[in-house]
């Protein structure tokens, strides 16, 4: 059993007084990458598992440092020459 697509969901709240924000998911996709936190990262922490009847996971309650969590405020996309891109793959090589 799983979630429909148009019910998955994921919030991000925090407290002013606490240092940890608690990120509450039912998306999968964001599961996954949280998942991954989790096992990579000591900041990252797995707090909740709830499961269907079924024993399929319906969702997850994470935990990470507030300053974790960042704002963008636009998308930045960059216009490289071919020399620029050569030079950064070069330095990526190393």
């Amino acid at each position: 059993m799983n979630t429909p697509i148009y019910e998955q969901e994921t919030t991000i709240r925090w407290y002013r007084d606490e240092e940890r924000a608690a990120i509450y998911t039912s998306d999968l996709t964001t599961m996954t990458k949280l998942d991954k936190l989790t096992e990579t990262s000591d900041d990252w922490k797995l707090e909740n598992v709830s499961k269907f009847p079924d024993g399929t996971v319906a969702d997850k309650t994470y935990s990470c440092p507030k300053k974790l969590i960042s704002y963008r405020s636009k998308t930045i996309t960059r216009n490289l020459t071919d020399e620029e891109r050569a030079e950064i793959a070069a330095r990526f090589r190393k």
